[in-house]
C-alpha cells in the first residue's frame, strides 16, 4: 500500500485542505496529513493497526520558510503501522512522494532517524478547554486557546516559534 500511494499520488500543502481519506482519493493529491490519513485508514481498512503521527520536526524553524505563503514551523504528520513480531513500523508518506527518488522508493518506509517529536497520535484529538468545554482539534501541533468574556480580538497579535536546542 506504502508503494501504490507513493506511485498514485502527489503531494500538496494548502493550509485549508481536506484532509479526510475519502477527500484525499478524490482529489490524487494532500499534504502530509492528508496522505498519513489515507495510508493509516487503508491499513486499518485491512485490519491492520495503525496511527498518524502529529508533530513537528526536532530541529529549529528557519526564518523566511514558507508554507502555501504562512510561517512554517516544522510541523509533520507521519505514520506507523503495527507488523506482529516486529512492532510499530515507521513510514512517511510525504517523505517519500517528495523526496524518495530511489528506483525502489522505500527509503521511508521502516527507517526513523528519530529527529521528530510527536505530540499525539492521529487527527481529531478532544480537549477539555475548562473554558468552552470539550472541543476537537484536527491536530494539535501548535498552541490553541478559548476565552471567555466581552471585547473583541480586534489588537490581537500572535507569535509563533519552535527552537530546539
Amino acid at each position: 500500500m506504502f508503494l501504490a500511494i507513493r506511485s498514485k499520488f502527489r503531494y500538496e500543502y494548502k493550509a485549508e485542505l481536506e484532509r479526510h481519506a475519502s477527500a484525499v482519493c478524490t482529489a490524487g493529491k494532500s499534504d502530509c496529513g492528508g496522505l498519513s490519513i489515507l495510508f493509516v485508514a487503508v491499513m486499518r481498512a485491512n485490519e491492520i493497526p495503525a496511527r498518524s503521527l502529529y508533530g513537528r520536526w526536532a530541529q529549529s524553524a528557519k526564518p523566511g520558510d514558507k508554507a502555501d505563503g504562512a510561517a512554517y514551523y516544522q510541523w509533520h504528520v507521519k505514520a506507523e503501522f503495527f507488523a506482529t513480531g516486529v512492532g510499530w513500523v515507521p513510514i512517511d508518506m510525504a517523505g517519500a512522494i517528495v523526496h524518495d527518488k530511489s528506483f525502489v522508493g522505500l527509503e521511508f518506509f521502516g527507517k526513523d532517524k528519530g529527529d521528530f517529536i510527536t505530540f499525539h497520535i492521529d487527527p481529531n484529538l478532544t480537549v477539555d478547554t475548562k473554558v468552552s468545554g470539550q472541543q476537537t482539534l484536527v491536530g494539535l501541533q501548535r498552541p490553541a486557546y478559548w476565552v471567555r468574556g466581552l471585547g473583541t480580538f480586534d489588537q490581537h497579535k500572535e507569535v509563533e516559534d519552535w527552537k530546539v536546542k
